[in-house]
């Protein structure tokens, strides 16, 4: 019987915001636009003080995202990213190579589901043994970004259209699947997971996993603890 692991990226599996760590690589390259890289600042410091939600942090952050590199070629931003991910590639866990291998020992077809930029976050899916990669990408026309998505997986409830899309084609039952994440905004990915794991949780998602009796581990415990849980 075929099996899925949903994993997402960013605090699950490495430190930090990859995608904006790739803006900021991509502003110093003069690649994003000077007035996009402004509004993505000032969004996502909207989202840090709460004063804006972190869902319509996300929507905001992708429409942004591909605003600011309007007119950039494919194989630039392509180029770019594979630099940059040379310098991010440290602050993936240790851990997370093995969880992945753990996985795909144990029969799970293991896929990223990211809101992150594709243009980086399937790096690091190929960097960790991954299968494949859902993420936010750009739309592109005769090579030319156009300043749009060609994605929705950044909108609200993306993520759970997007398992709900992938288990389809795969014809896998969700019974089937593990998910893990480390946020509350990954609520709507665990709980449609037969198995649902809390890894690196923040204070939100390790209230609302101890409410409702989802094991969560650190990324210093995992390798043990998940083991008891694969199907």
């Amino acid at each position: 019987m075929k099996k899925i692991a949903f994993c997402d990226f960013d605090g699950t599996l490495s430190k930090g915001f990859i995608s904006m760590d790739f803006l900021d690589y991509a502003h110093g390259r003069k690649l994003y636009l000077q007035q996009s890289y402004d509004e993505q600042m000032k969004i996502f410091s909207q989202m840090k003080k709460k004063e804006m939600s972190y869902g319509a942090w996300c929507k905001r952050w992708g429409e942004v995202w591909a605003e600011g590199l309007e007119g950039q070629h494919e194989s630039l931003i392509s180029r770019h990213a594979r630099e940059f991910f040379q310098q991010f590639r440290k602050n993936i866990y240790p851990s997370s190579y093995p969880l992945v291998k753990e996985l795909k020992k144990s029969g799970y077809i293991v896929i990223a589901v990211s809101l992150g930029s594709y243009d980086v976050v399937s790096l690091a899916a190929e960097e960790l043994g991954m299968d494949e990669c859902y993420a936010t990408r750009l739309e592109f026309k005769d090579g030319i970004c156009t300043g749009k998505l060609a994605t929705g997986i950044h909108m609200p409830g993306g993520k759970e259209i997007a398992l709900k899309a992938i288990a389809k084609e795969k014809d896998v039952p969700f019974s089937s699947c593990i998910a893990i994440g480390d946020s509350a905004s990954d609520m709507e990915m665990l709980s449609l997971a037969g198995v649902a794991i809390a890894l690196n949780p923040t204070p939100d998602l390790l209230k609302a996993a101890k409410q409702k009796g989802i094991p969560f581990f650190t990324h210093e415990n995992v390798l043990e603890g998940i083991k008891n849980f694969l199907l």
